[in-house]
């Protein structure tokens, strides 16, 4: 169950395998969530497209380094307060990811139409802020913290914080991202060469 799995989390932080607050960001504990997250994780793949593996890389990169941060600077805050985590703190699945996009989709993706409903006037880009709003919404606290985490990140992101923008990875950790997270990302399926079927 996944109040287990954030007990899971916080008993390995105490015993010192900080790995898994990496791990957390990597798959979505509930069906819903996971169909949410991955229409929107796919209907961001412009950005990459956009921006070039590398510079998609430091972007992503760089907001998942400031998310976590950002979460695992609230544990100790909430604690200081006084509060007491009753469950999971932090919904797991890169809510943060999912979020940190938003940004870029309201600066750079202009809406091609515009339609009103009610008396609203509203853009084709209503349906992804529905679905990501339903996707913060789908644990309560403990899904919508990363997603602000993952939108105040981006947010600094966009606004040059820390130089990150500038940032140039060194060749070798881009090799390592290539040789182990490209691998299984790679849509042109790596090293094959010619037709699939002779």
């Amino acid at each position: 169950p996944p109040g287990a799995l954030g007990a899971q989390r916080r008993g390995g932080l105490r015993r010192g395998e900080a790995w898994r607050f990496l791990t957390h960001n990597a798959v979505f504990a509930t069906p819903g969530e996971a169909l949410f997250g991955v229409y929107l994780l796919y209907h961001f793949r412009v950005f990459e497209r956009q921006r070039g593996s590398r510079r998609y890389g430091v972007f992503v990169t760089s907001v998942l380094t400031l998310a976590t941060a950002a979460q695992a600077a609230l544990i100790p805050l909430a604690r200081a307060l006084g509060h007491r985590w009753t469950r999971e703190p932090f919904a797991s699945g890169p809510h943060a990811l999912v979020w940190a996009h938003l940004v870029p989709y309201a600066l750079d993706v202009p809406s091609t139409n515009h339609f009103v409903i009610f008396g609203v006037r509203m853009s084709d880009k209503v349906s992804v802020y529905l679905a990501a709003a339903q996707l913060a919404m789908s644990r309560g606290a403990s899904a919508w913290i990363p997603s602000a985490c993952g939108l105040l990140a981006s947010a600094a992101f966009h606004a040059g914080l820390f130089g990150l923008r500038r940032w140039d990875p060194p060749r070798w950790m881009v090799e390592l991202a290539r040789r182990t997270v490209g691998r299984p990302l790679d849509a042109s399926g790596g090293a094959r060469r010619g037709p699939i079927v002779r």
